[in-house]
């Protein structure tokens, strides 16, 4: 392979991977904050939380998460 032909290569790469890396994290961080709260919110229910003012502080908290992680 002659080094054209690997240059070319690699900008190519260097072309693809930040549309791509931008359309990943458009998908996984919808979906970490949706896991984030189906966790949480099944176990409120396992746990019996029964106070709904600390439900919602649990599910924002698991929001903040979900977006952060």
């Amino acid at each position: 392979m002659s080094s054209a032909e690997s240059s070319n290569q690699q900008s190519f790469l260097q072309r693809i991977s930040a549309p791509s890396f931008f359309l990943l994290s458009l998908l996984l961080v919808p979906a970490g904050t949706f896991v984030c709260v189906t966790v949480v919110v099944i176990v409120c229910v396992i746990v019996g939380v029964e106070n709904s003012d600390i439900q919602v502080r649990i599910t924002l908290a698991a929001l903040l998460i979900g977006f952060v992680g």
